[in-house]
């Protein structure tokens, strides 16, 4: 569970950025946000919000 206060933090930001870890804590905030943005504090169209990943050759071998 996220802590209240880091929470609270998120949402008063103008602009939030979601580290997407592609895991499930992460899959499971982003499907959250994505269901009901404004109980996150972003606006309904998204545009506050920015989602992040990133993917190395060394984590997925070919």
């Amino acid at each position: 569970m996220v802590a209240a206060d880091t929470l609270a933090a998120f949402r008063a930001a103008p602009h939030k950025s979601l580290s997407y870890g592609l895991g499930l804590d992460s899959t499971v905030l982003l499907l959250a946000i994505l269901d009901d943005p404004a109980s996150f504090g972003i606006a309904e169209d998204f545009s506050e919000l920015s989602v992040v990943t990133g993917l190395t050759a060394s984590r997925f071998p070919t």
